[in-house]
């Protein structure tokens, strides 16, 4: 693999990344990466290869005009399992939406419980910083 392609791949990466690991971008940005002059498939191979290679992946095939956009995902995170799953037709995926939805609703769940626990735990120690003084 060529080290500029690698180079922009890991910039690529890290764009994904700070976009919560989705990000659609243009065709001719993956182009212009890989250093293709067209679009053909062997450049499209050759392109999807490198981003799995840096751990990002895309659903179906890359478009194979600039004018297309592709949805890469870092790999192995929330937001994959949701298009993962997305892309799974009959009852399996509809049964890890399912999953994956409930999923989020406990972890919603858990943050609330964390912050009131936080809320506790201050006042808690308010109380504890009073009694404190009151034995100086």
């Amino acid at each position: 693999m060529d080290s500029d392609f690698v180079e922009g791949l890991q910039g690529l990466y890290d764009e994904v990344n700070r976009n919560d690991g989705v990000l659609t971008v243009p065709m001719t940005t993956l182009k212009e990466l890989y250093g293709g002059y067209r679009l053909k498939s062997q450049i499209r191979q050759g392109i999807g290869e490198g981003l799995r290679y840096r751990g990002l992946d895309f659903i179906g095939d890359l478009p194979s005009t600039e004018n297309g956009s592709v949805r890469l995902f870092i790999k192995n995170t929330p937001v994959a399992k949701i298009i993962e799953a997305v892309g799974l037709a009959g009852p399996a995926g509809d049964a890890r939406l399912r999953q994956l939805a409930s999923g989020n609703k406990r972890l919603k769940n858990q943050v609330e419980t964390q912050a009131i626990l936080r809320q506790l735990k201050a006042i808690i120690d308010k109380f504890g910083d009073d009694d404190t003084e009151d034995e100086e």
